[in-house]
């Protein structure tokens, strides 16, 4: 009979769905959302209900074949080479597509799910040793700030949800954790490739995983297929490199034409992620002349900018140059903490 590990106790499929059923009335809402999709995941269902991440609009209800989840759960298990008995630890909400194939990988794969709170605090008091986690790049960022010693209790760790920026990148440099980046979405059931952020051999590019294909589209946006013969158009503007491995330029959904000239905001920020420590954009602003004007919008208290213009100078054209600088208390954010920005 099969079991299933959840917080270090074995369960059978009955045991587990009752534990579920008894727990709900009086959980605290992460753990209602935890028990909830487990039910879910047992039902009679050939599907459970998700939810876009809203980067770009209001998050879109989904219905996701349970069949996808559990080969999306395969290709991460056998890419990350994990066993069963192995730890998991779900630190991100249940009610989203990350954590949801958190849970899915250890009930298929029988590794033992650590469940905590989705919060610095929780994550901070973790004394186990974990085998393989995932997290959003603010939950290491903070975890590497406060307690880097813990965060290498970690062996296998996947940071999705938003870009990993270069100061995390660089942090993550000399870590003895295995630490991917991650590329997918709602839509593909979670993350359809990674690249390795360290070690000996860190990855230039995104490597898709088994059974994935992938080609371009007449924008050079990232088309893929993931599914049975389903083909899945993104807007995410790529360079692919071969067969099995492509780079990641921006969003098509974010290109300002300025002067009949077309700009990928992501790449001119590359350009100057070394120049400003904070968090930041290249947006635009409606233009009588240009149509649109670039504009860099920094997530700061207003400071003197004339060193910074500068600085941008040196590292971007004369087209790529903001028209304007300005300054914002906080970016809006998608639950993963992702940068909305319109």
């Amino acid at each position: 009979m099969k079991t299933y590990l959840l917080n270090h106790h074995k369960y059978s499929k009955e045991s587990l769905l009752l534990l579920c059923k008894e727990k709900i009335s009086y959980s605290n809402e992460w753990e209602k959302d935890l028990y909830l999709f487990i039910l879910e995941w047992f039902n009679d269902k050939d599907y459970i209900v998700g939810y876009s991440s809203g980067t770009t609009g209001t998050p879109k209800k989904m219905f996701l074949s349970k069949d996808k989840m559990r080969l999306s759960a395969r290709r991460t298990v056998e890419f990350l080479n994990l066993k069963s008995g192995n730890t998991a630890l779900l630190s991100l909400s249940a009610k989203y597509i990350a954590g949801k194939m958190m849970i899915v990988r250890s009930l298929e794969y029988g590794l033992d799910l650590i469940c905590i709170e989705p919060s610095m605090k929780s994550l901070l008091s973790l004394s186990e040793e974990i085998k393989f986690a995932a997290l959003v790049p603010y939950q290491v960022s903070e975890l590497m700030d406060i307690n880097p010693v813990l965060f290498q209790k970690m062996e296998i760790l996947i940071i999705g949800g938003a870009p990993v920026n270069r100061e995390l990148e660089s942090k993550l440099k000399n870590v003895s954790t295995h630490c991917y980046a991650t590329y997918g979405m709602t839509e593909t059931v979670s993350h359809i490739a990674l690249k390795r952020l360290n070690g000996a051999s860190p990855d230039k590019y995104y490597k898709i995983m088994k059974g994935i294909k992938i080609f371009q589209d007449d924008r050079n946006c990232l088309g893929l297929i993931a599914y049975d013969d389903e083909k899945l158009i993104t807007n995410d503007i790529v360079t692919l490199h071969d067969d099995n491995s492509f780079e990641w330029l921006g969003r098509y959904d974010n290109i300002i034409n300025s002067g009949g000239l077309k700009f990928i905001p992501e790449q001119i920020e590359a350009k100057i992620k070394h120049l400003i420590p904070s968090r930041y954009i290249i947006t635009s602003k409606k233009d009588n002349k240009l149509g649109n004007r670039l504009v860099l919008v920094i997530e700061a208290s207003p400071y003197s900018i004339e060193n910074l213009y500068k600085q941008l100078s040196k590292n971007l054209s004369k087209y790529e140059m903001p028209k304007e600088i300005l300054f914002i208390d906080k970016f809006k954010e998608t639950t993963s903490g992702k940068i909305i920005r319109n």
